[in-house]
């Protein structure tokens, strides 16, 4: 079962902009032993493309996906491009993810970074890192410094 690892919300593509996602799985912190499973991941990337009617509500133009299966180390670039044809569009980027086949390291989790880019032909107009659904940046402190600790 597929989990989506990032959504990146709606964004507006002027024609001649490119909507790029990046994703890549990194390879793990820890040492491998050399009898480890490598952990491979299925991917699937979308851009859902939307227009805006006159009434401002949207209309699905189209969904452009692309899949691939990546091991550790590797990545994958998809890119979008708004045409003259399409008008001022916005766009919707997600990444799913799924892990292939048992592992030994099958309780850690996914080590697979996501980023969206919005380029102009003067180069990148801005950049949304993804964070993979689940993962905690700042953790609670340990119980034993906020219970009884005195800071004097």
């Amino acid at each position: 079962q597929p989990i989506r690892a990032a959504s990146f919300g709606l964004q507006t593509l002027d024609t001649g902009r490119t909507a790029r996602l990046n994703v890549v799985h990194s390879a793990p912190l820890t040492s491998v032993s050399p009898n480890s499973v490598l952990v491979r991941y299925a991917v699937r990337a979308d851009f859902d493309v939307y227009t805006v009617r006159t009434d401002g509500s949207l209309r699905i133009l189209r969904r452009v996906s692309r899949e691939a299966v990546l091991s550790e180390g590797e990545g994958l670039t998809f890119d979008y491009a708004s045409s003259s044809s399409d008008g001022n569009v916005r766009v919707s980027p997600s990444v799913y993810i799924q892990r292939l086949g048992e592992t030994e390291r099958s309780d850690t989790a996914p080590s697979v970074s996501v980023s969206l880019e919005v380029r102009t032909q003067q180069g990148t107009q801005f950049l949304l890192p993804g964070t993979i659904r689940g993962f905690n940046p700042q953790p609670d402190p340990p119980r034993e410094l906020i219970i009884g600790s005195r800071f004097d």
